[in-house]
């Protein structure tokens, strides 16, 4: 009954009652505590002051107890008993004296019940007067607790009247809030029922507390919210509608009762129902299909799907019937639709009109069914030939020609090998050689080969090349097999004739005088003409084109005369006056007389073939790119001009052309802008040259000019050949308009002459390559000749490239280690040189074998070496309390690896070598290849401590644009600049150029190659922090490094 009275009240007034009561009984237990507090206090300091007034009260008498004063004792007891708490003192001694003082009681203020719930009681206590050892009595002292209870009284009721006034104040000041609050409180009802309603513009005004206003900001911003997401969804409603109603597809929705919900345009086309008429309908009202076979009805997918909740597709050869009747063949599947929370609610069939594709694929199956029967009639066995595996695979009627099943023929190419007569097999052979060597247009011979029962049956085979690889190698040869032992036993029958005419060649069979009494189908549609506009006419009145003149048909009607058959390319004329080639074989069909009784010729139009054949020679001979001879049709050409040259006492010249950097360009701008260049260096080199001349590119940046008939003398023709390998450079050497932009590239040259001796194409090439190298060596972008020693040069390179790729393995390497100093002479590190101890050339030079290891690619792996060395080198620097930095050259190559800088952390990680102990010296050069990227992993390693130093610094390309970007902490001053000083001048003020730049940028400056005391003393001066040269030691090993510094 109270629960459901406390229901019914308004919201404030169980506010106010909640409130009070909390307050309430808040505050009656802070009264209790308090009072317990207060009494637990004054028995307290009833104690103490009991304890003090035992210890005092004798002490303060003790001259009248002596003298026995009792007089004088008594008025002292008595101004003591004027104390507010004590109630009374009593003396007693030895002879039964008394005397007592006592006060008046004091009045109570308190009811009973809190005196005795405080429980405080009046306290007494009796000490002995013992005075030098004597006793002169006792006293006995009684405190009065009644004081102490009236104060707590006194206090209690202080507090109940706050309490209460506590109590009035929360019930004014929850009435107020509440009637304040309630207004934005109803505001926001108001708003949650428009919300609610529809209404998703509505907003509310800020009112009442912040805590309120902060409410109502929060119910604003989720209504803007909520009408935001609702125009969303209705803008995405609009475009899937739209989507849904331009797709190529029909598109059915149903719900779960299989009822229509939705149909596109296209699926109102397909079925003839619009979609105000279908939605609501069974989906089997408007989608009706059959089996296109049977005509029966098929399922509709959407009832598969509801059951599995899974994708199902339409069987082949299903039909969609429209409303009026009409049939399409279609393509369907169907995919169930489900919920946020993934519950099925519906289907979506998708469809799509296939009745052209249904039509083209039952005429291929008809055309596939007609081939399989004209072959069957034609009685050709077929077989399948891989040439780089040796299978060949033979079909039933192959392996029936000659009596066997399928099942005991082996799928070998050796099988027809061993089948074949001995005597046809050479010759057999050699045809099909000549076919797979392009000699011949297809492969076609005539042979005996063994049956089952062991007699010989003629076969004629045929065959074609079908696949060829990237170099024109025979992949596949496909053909066929034909029993003519008939027709070998009477070929006057013309039974060969008439299988003939069932195939794609075009057949002629003429009589004695070679007038045409057939043509066959492919006749008519390779020539354009029909059998009764040529019958009774001769072949060469009706096709010949005047390609062929009087003496070839001669010699062709004397060989078949002589040996019965003709084969060979002929042009002749289509009856639209087009000229086309052909591969013809005429052959003599003779009487049982041995008469020439007919002719029969067959041929093929191979445009196509010549077209395929003139593209593969044109790739097997030309570089697809700038359409430019290829080194295959350079060295053909090379070896005919040397041939030529000796025969006629003449010279001739090989110019091997490499453009500079190239790779630069390439990786800057990409490939296609590449690929325009060299284009575009085809042209111009083609342009500079005679007739007579030639130019190849051999691939990449790489090309060859052949210069011939140079005069008789080879200095003649040297002079002649720089004379236009200075025009081909200047050429080159102009600006190259590409993509709108301006590029330039020189170009290095090596030149060979020829002839010489007894070299051959391949020898005069490398001759020419090595000369372009040597070009290159001295600086690009000029022209050197050959000489012999350049030769023993390239084996001598070759030779210590063998023994570079196995001095890692044979840990052939050493490192030496080069001290730097300070101003003080104090050694503040070292650079790390590497030196190849070779068991057999001694201490090679890094000046021959680091070039070559950048160039074969072995400086990456040369370098990680030296890193990893160079790392456990500082690690035991650091161990034996030596505070140094060593410097590592970086190579250029090495830097640019992807893992570069994943290299050098873990090396540092495996390692344990601190990094700020590690400097990494770089070339300028370097730094002009991807500036951003070349900054990026520099400032990589600057964040685990690595210092980086630019190493011969100013001999390159030294540029304040680079230098403030790079995370740099020194400059390495070249030692070419420090040899001068201080007597060269240009030296001196490079060096103290350096030194100002170093100085501005904060940089450290090393200077490397000081030998001399003038030279340390000059840079000294200049305020240079550290030396390094012959002056203050030589490179020595890092064991003997070590064992130095003690």
């Amino acid at each position: 009954m109270s629960v459901r009275l406390w229901d019914r009240l308004p919201f404030v007034a169980r506010l106010l009652v909640t409130a009070s009561l909390a307050l309430l009984v808040a505050g009656l237990a802070m009264l209790y505590i308090s009072a317990r507090s207060d009494a637990l206090d004054a028995a307290m300091a009833l104690g103490t002051q009991l304890d003090s007034e035992l210890r005092t009260l004798p002490a303060e008498v003790a001259d009248i107890l002596v003298i026995g004063d009792f007089s004088s004792l008594q008025q002292n007891l008595d101004r003591q008993i004027r104390r507010p708490t004590i109630a009374g003192i009593v003396y007693r001694d030895a002879s039964g004296t008394r005397l007592e003082s006592r006060d008046d009681p004091v009045a109570p203020e308190t009811p009973d019940w809190f005196a005795g719930w405080l429980g405080l009681r009046d306290l007494q206590g009796n000490i002995d007067a013992g005075i030098g050892g004597r006793s002169y009595g006792s006293f006995e002292i009684t405190l009065t607790a009644q004081h102490a209870i009236n104060r707590a009284w006194s206090r209690l009721l202080q507090h109940l009247s706050i309490l209460a006034l506590a109590i009035g104040l929360d019930f004014l000041g929850i009435w107020l809030v509440l009637r304040l609050g309630l207004r934005p409180l109803q505001a926001l009802d108001e708003g949650s029922r428009s919300l609610a309603g529809g209404r998703f513009d509505q907003r509310i005004l800020p009112q009442g507390s912040p805590e309120l206003r902060h409410v109502i900001d929060a119910f604003n911003h989720m209504a803007g919210e909520v009408e935001t997401t609702v125009q969303a969804l209705a803008a995405s409603e609009g475009r899937l509608s739209a989507i849904l109603q331009s797709i190529g597809d029909g598109l059915i929705a149903t719900d779960t009762a299989m009822r229509i919900s939705y149909l596109n345009p296209i699926a109102e086309s397909l079925t003839g129902w619009t979609q105000a008429e279908a939605v609501g309908r069974p989906v089997g009202d408007v989608f009706h299909i059959e089996n296109a076979l049977t005509r029966q009805p098929a399922e509709i997918p959407v009832g598969q799907v509801l059951e599995t909740g899974r994708v199902v597709g339409l069987a082949n050869h299903t039909v969609l019937v429209a409303w009026d009747g009409r049939r399409h063949h279609i393509s369907d599947s169907a995919a169930p639709i489900r919920d946020a929370k993934g519950e099925l609610i519906g289907v979506v069939m998708v469809f799509r009109d296939v009745s052209e594709s249904y039509r083209l694929r039952t005429a291929l199956e008809e055309s596939r069914a007609r081939l399989a029967l004209a072959l069957k009639g034609a009685d050709l066995g077929l077989w399948d030939w891989n040439v780089q595996t040796g299978d060949v695979v033979y079909d039933e009627r192959w392996a029936g020609m000659l009596g066997y099943r399928l099942d005991e023929i082996k799928q070998v190419f050796a099988t027809w090998e061993e089948l074949v007569h001995p005597a046809d097999l050479p010759l057999a052979r050699r045809a099909l050689d000549d076919h797979l060597h392009g000699l011949t247009p297809q492969y076609e011979a005539e042979h005996r080969m063994r049956a089952k029962n062991r007699d010989w049956r003629w076969v004629l085979t045929r065959g074609r090349v079908t696949e060829w690889d990237a170099q024109g190698n025979a992949l596949r040869v496909t053909g066929t097999h034909l029993d003519i032992s008939g027709r070998k036993r009477a070929e006057e029958a013309l039974r060969l004739a008439a299988t003939a005419f069932e195939t794609t060649e075009a057949i002629i069979i003429t009589d004695q005088r070679g007038l045409i009494l057939r043509v066959n189908n492919a006749f008519t549609a390779i020539t354009g003409y029909t059998e009764a506009e040529v019958t009774g006419r001769s072949p060469g009145e009706v096709l010949r084109s005047g390609q062929q003149d009087a003496a070839f048909y001669a010699a062709m009607w004397r060989r078949l005369h002589e040996e019965g058959q003709w084969e060979g390319e002929i042009w002749n004329r289509r009856k639209n006056g087009e000229i086309y080639p052909e591969w013809l074989s005429i052959k003599c069909a003779r009487d049982g007389d041995g008469h020439i009784s007919h002719f029969v010729a067959n041929f093929l139009d191979i445009t196509e073939h010549k077209r395929v054949q003139a593209e593969v020679e044109r790739l097997a001979y030309y570089d697809p790119l700038t359409a430019l001879p290829n080194r295959r049709l350079l060295l053909e050409r090379l070896r005919h001009e040397l041939a030529a040259a000796r025969r006629h006492h003449r010279c001739g010249a090989l110019l091997f052309i490499d453009l500079d950097h190239f790779k630069n360009l390439n990786d800057a701008y990409g490939h296609a802008m590449g690929d325009l260049l060299l284009q575009e260096v085809g042209r111009r080199l083609s342009s500079q040259l005679r007739q007579d001349d030639a130019v190849a590119r051999l691939g990449g940046d790489e090309f060859v000019v052949l210069l011939v008939n140079l005069g008789s003398q080879l200095a003649e023709a040297a002079t002649l050949v720089r004379g236009v390998a200075e025009k081909l450079r200047a050429a080159l050497g102009q600006v190259y308009k590409l993509e709108g932009g301006e590029h330039f590239v020189s170009a290095s040259m090596g030149v060979s002459l020829f002839p010489e001796d007894n070299e051959g194409p391949d020898e005069l090439l490398r001759h020419a390559d090595t000369a372009m190298y040597r070009a290159k060596e001295a600086g690009r972008n000029c022209l050197c000749f050959f000489e012999p020693a350049m030769q023993a040069a390239v084996e001598q390179r070759l030779a210590l490239e063998r023994d570079l790729r196995e001095a890692l393995a044979r840990s052939e390497f050493r490192l030496y280690l080069q001290a730097q100093q300070d101003a003080s002479g104090r050694i503040v590190g070292a650079e790390v040189l590497l030196r190849w101890e070779h068991p057999v050339r001694g201490l090679v030079s890094p000046a021959s074998f680091i070039p070559l290891a950048e160039d074969v690619g072995l400086i990456v792996s040369i370098g990680d070496w030296v890193l990893a060395e160079s790392c456990r080198l500082l690690k035991h620097l650091e161990n034996r309390g030596h505070d140094l930095r060593v410097a590592v050259n970086v190579s250029p190559r090495q830097f640019r690896e992807p893992q570069f800088v994943e290299g050098v952390r873990q090396t540092l990680a495996d390692t344990g070598a601190c990094p700020f102990h590690l400097t990494l010296e770089i070339t300028e050069g370097m730094l002009l290849d991807n500036l951003g990227e070349t900054i990026s992993r520099m400032s990589e390693l600057e964040r685990l401590g690595v210092r980086f130093s630019i190493d011969d610094f100013g001999t390159g390309y030294s540029s304040l644009a680079y230098l403030k970007r790079l995370p740099l902490q020194e400059l390495k001053i070249d030692r070419s600049f420090v040899s001068g000083l201080p007597r060269d001048s240009d030296d001196a003020a490079l060096v103290e150029t350096i030194m100002a730049i170093a100085s501005q940028m904060h940089l450290d400056v090393v200077a490397e190659g000081v030998e001399t005391e003038a030279q340390r003393d000059f840079l000294r001066a200049r305020g240079c922090d550290i030396y390094q040269g012959y002056l203050f030691g030589r490179p020595i090993p890092a064991e003997a490094f070590l064992l130095g510094l003690g």
